[in-house]
Formats: structure tokens, sequence, C-alpha cells
């Protein structure tokens, strides 16, 4: 080879000394090549399964067909396919043993979940689907669109919000008396994802606000706690998730509500309280958050209706529109669904509410739009004296 290169280019014989001291050089460059990049590059024989389809590479003159492997009956056999101007590939009815052909793996452009277009031989297509990074994320071309590309420039823009870092100092500190926190413990942990992920099936969005203002420590509250008078100087959202008396006389009555109708216990008042996370690995689920949210909103509207007309915070006022309000909800939510049934009745197929949706734990419906409230909320309603 080394002889027949350098008369190709030099146009002169080379000398015997010449060729042994240049096949000696390319002996050498050629055993500090690694063997992982050897192997790598080593061709790989392809044994199509049945089933797969394949591009058929004819060993003569290159031609180019595609076909599917028959079964195990047929070992040796393939059914033809054509591809029209799309790409797409139909049977053709015809079969062939591919004795004269080389057969290749495809490559397919996933254009919807149910159309996948041919591209061509594995080892011939140019720019490939697969095999893409988008911001360190692997991508595919056939499912790069706008709505990924919008969202991944987005990220590059995204911050941490900074709640997370200051709701998890503050709740993993320990709390010694009014106004003080301290000393400072390990930083609690919690499961972000799912608290960012908090939502009601029942709950309005106004319904929602004040719990999500507290969660991410943008909700305003007076200088003074209104129910135990302690001045605040820093610290208030914390406080308010930590007052005693808050605590007493409605958190607590509020989680008797969530365990009687079914909700675990949280390891940590304070800290469900103030994000709604049940442990470090939990987050109350969309069947009860509607209880937490409307408590909040409840809450603080009669502590700032306290605060603006200077009177005494009624905690038991915000308990009873709590649970005045959590009942009024899922009567229209059993009442919405009541009326979709019963507008189809007389279709020819009506309307049915599937067995998966009929049990929201704070309420159950059967498929004919018949609902039923928990009994917890209810002898709790009769017990304040809302019925």
């Amino acid at each position: 080879m080394i002889k027949a290169k350098h008369i190709e280019h030099i146009k002169e014989v080379p000398t015997v000394a010449f060729i042994r001291k240049n096949a000696k050089r390319i002996h050498a460059l050629a055993k500090q090549v690694p063997a992982d990049i050897i192997a790598a590059a080593a061709p790989v024989v392809y044994t199509p399964k049945r089933g797969d389809t394949v591009a058929l590479i004819n060993k003569q003159d290159c031609s180019l067909r595609y076909a599917q492997r028959l079964g195990p009956a047929d070992a040796k056999k393939y059914s033809l396919k054509w591809a029209d101007a799309m790409c797409t590939l139909h049977d053709t009815g015809a079969e062939t043993d591919a004795e004269d052909d080389v057969a290749h793996p495809v490559v397919w452009w996933e254009h919807s979940k149910w159309d996948h277009r041919v591209c061509g031989p594995a080892d011939q297509v140019f720019p490939r689907p697969d095999g893409w990074l988008l911001d360190g994320k692997e991508v595919r071309l056939d499912k790069l669109n706008i709505k990924v590309a919008t969202k991944a420039m987005a990220m590059r823009r995204f911050r941490e919000p900074v709640c997370k870092l200051a709701w998890q100092s503050r709740l993993g500190q320990h709390y010694v008396g009014p106004p003080n926190v301290g000393p400072s413990g390990a930083p609690a942990v919690l499961p972000w994802p799912k608290i960012f992920k908090m939502k009601s099936f029942f709950a309005t969005p106004r319904d929602q606000v004040a719990g999500l203002k507290l969660q991410h420590r943008n909700l305003y509250l007076p200088d003074t706690c209104l129910a135990c008078n302690t001045p605040l100087q820093s610290s208030k959202q914390t406080h308010y998730c930590r007052c005693g008396v808050i605590r007493a006389e409605f958190w607590d009555v509020v989680l008797d509500w969530l365990r009687d109708t079914g909700m675990p216990t949280p390891q940590d008042t304070t800290i469900f309280i103030a994000t709604g996370a049940l442990s470090d690995k939990k987050a109350i689920n969309e069947y009860y958050a509607g209880i937490w949210f409307i408590a909040h909103r409840t809450l603080y509207a009669a502590m700032m209706n306290a605060h603006m007309e200077n009177k005494r915070l009624n905690l038991e006022a915000a308990l009873k529109r709590a649970l005045a309000l959590t009942i009024g909800r899922l009567k229209a939510y059993g009442g919405k669904w009541g009326e979709w049934v019963r507008t189809a009745r007389w279709r020819r197929q009506p309307n049915k509410i599937g067995e998966k949706h009929q049990d929201k734990r704070l309420m159950r419906q059967d498929e004919d739009g018949n609902y039923e409230i928990h009994p917890a909320l209810l002898n709790e309603a009769d017990r304040l004296q809302l019925r």
C-alpha cells in the first residue's frame, strides 16, 4: 500500500528502506489507538427480528427497497413495502428472500403518535432525529416544536424562587418564644415540586390567593399579631404559622376536619400550615387542598378585617366561614356534574360519571350525578350551628 500510494502521488518508485521505515511508523501509530475506539469502529452485524422494518440494499447495483421481516416460519422472507411522496410505507403484497440484498435498520421520523415516516437506512441518514441535546437534555428533532423550544429558552432565564431557601431556613429553626426564633437548626427538607403543584378540585382561584401568597412569602401582615398581641418586627409570616392562639383556636380544628375525612396527620404542623407539606416527600393532595386554601382565605380575611376596623380578631367566625365555604363549594361542584348528567339523559349515549371520578374523599358521587358530602363535615356544621 505504501509503494502504491507513493507512486500515485510522487510519481517514482520508493526504496525498500523507505517502505520499511514508513511501515514501522504506521504500525506504531496504530498501536496507540485505544481498544474501545477500535471496537466502536468495527462494523456491527445487523440481524432483523420478526416484524422489523428494514432497508434492503442490493449488493450489485445498490438499489434501495423497504421491507418487513416475516415470522419464524418464513425466517428468510420479507414483505416488500413502497414509500409514497410523504415517506409513508405501504404494503405491496409481494415477498422476497433478500438473497442479493443487505438488511439495514431504518430511521423513523415520528410525525405524530400514529404517523411514523421513514427517513432511510440508519447509516445513510443525516441529520438523524435522535441523538441531539438542547441545553444538556436529550431531544428529538421530530419533537422539537415551538412549545419545546420556547420552554427551553424560558428555562435559561429561570431562577429558583427565593421563598424556597427562606422557608427552609426558617422552618428548620427551633422556636423559643415570640417574637424571636433560635437557635438555628438544620434547614427543613420540603417537597417543593409537589408543593408548587398543589391544586384543588373544588376551590376557586380566589380561594387560593392567600395560601399561594404565603407559600411564596408574599403575604402582607400587620406589625402586631392580632391573636396574641405580640409586636412583630420580623418573621411575621413565620409567626402567622406558629402563633399558639391561632393554632389552638383555628388550625387544630381544621386539622381535625382533615383527619376525620381521611387525610394523614402531617409530620410538622407549622410546615403544613406554611406550605401544605405533609412530610419531606409528600404534600397535601387535590382532595384536601381545598380546605387548606379556604382556611387560609378566611383566616387572612378575618385578620385583615380586624386590623382595618381596629377590633378583636374573631377566630370562631373565621372557622365557621371556612366550613361554610367548603360545604358550599362542594355543593356547587356536585351540582355542576349532576346538571351535566341530567342535560344528556335523553341522548342515545347519556353522560355518566366514571367510577374513578366518583370518590372525591370529601364527597362521593354516583354515575347519575347524585352526591353526598362527607358526614364529618356535615356533623361539624351541625355542631357550629351552620345548618
